[in-house]
């Protein structure tokens, strides 16, 4: 069989097909799955240079991602994150009104500054990890709560959590990073869950509720 190259700068591949589909195992650029249906990842597939585009559709991600641009969902998606890491750069955009499944996974905000955003939905999410570069941002700009169901961890960079309210059940981690003081209030809302790190942290609205 040919080997495609999908990667080049700029290059969008959209998987439009109204039935299930698989997703040919290479790294793109951008990459669009829509118009409903199952769309199918390959193991082969590691890299998303630019935009992750999910709208409407059903899919698994087999293997950690690292994509250096925007991850959006829209419409009544179903994605599993599986327990990997995935590397994200731009920003995280919830527009639609579907599910991801999050067991396991860790989304790392990576590179420039970004936000993690969204109409009014709810943002689940298992682990985050803030690794900016040096003076760039995290911001979340949602409509609704961020419920992180394990850790958060401040790596490097700034996080600026905005009027966007955040529940954690795992720790608060912060070893290098500052946070932007700001309205929104974080909840500790674990049994046992800790707050540490090699860097102190300082909170604005923090409540901790871990009986």
């Amino acid at each position: 069989m040919s080997t495609f190259t999908f990667n080049t700068t700029g290059a969008t591949v959209r998987y439009t097909r109204s039935g299930n589909q698989n997703i040919y195992g290479t790294n793109y650029h951008h990459l669009s799955l829509l118009n409903g249906s199952t769309k199918t990842f390959s193991a082969n597939t590691a890299t998303i240079g630019g935009n992750l585009l999910f709208d409407g559709v059903t899919s698994t991600l087999l293997r950690s991602l690292t994509i250096g641009g925007n991850v959006t969902f829209e419409g009544a998606y179903n994605v599993t994150l599986g327990a990997f890491t995935h590397n994200v750069g731009g920003n995280w955009s919830k527009n639609g009104w579907g599910v991801h499944t999050v067991t396991g996974s860790t989304i790392n905000f990576t590179g420039a500054s970004s936000e993690l955003n969204g109409v009014h939905w709810q943002q689940n999410f298992n682990n985050i990890s803030v690794s900016k570069t040096a003076g760039q941002t995290l911001g979340v700009n949602l409509g609704s709560e961020l419920v992180i169901a394990g850790n958060f961890t401040l790596a490097s960079g700034n996080y600026n959590q905005g009027t966007t309210n955040s529940v954690i059940s795992g720790n608060w981690t912060n070893n290098g990073g500052s946070v932007v003081s700001s309205a929104g209030i974080i909840r500790m809302n674990g049994s046992g869950t800790t707050i540490g790190g090699t860097a102190s942290t300082t909170f604005n609205n923090l409540t901790i509720n871990n009986n």
